[in-house]
């Protein structure tokens, strides 16, 4: 049974800092190939924030 319920997005806020947690997930996330990412909106999160984009199987 597919949900139809889909989350096409995510936000993550992970703040500034030394950059340790935003190059985890550069290199977590890179390891998929349904998954895009970049640095998240600037004027809506502000800095230290990357947004995930899952591109969903049709079917």
């Amino acid at each position: 049974m597919r949900h139809k319920n889909r989350i096409p997005k995510i936000v993550f806020i992970h703040g500034v800092g030394e950059g340790v947690l935003k190059s985890e997930l550069d290199f977590l996330l890179g390891r998929y190939d349904n998954i895009d990412f970049r640095d998240a909106n600037y004027q809506k999160y502000g800095l230290g924030a990357t947004e995930i984009f899952i591109r969903q199987q049709k079917g």
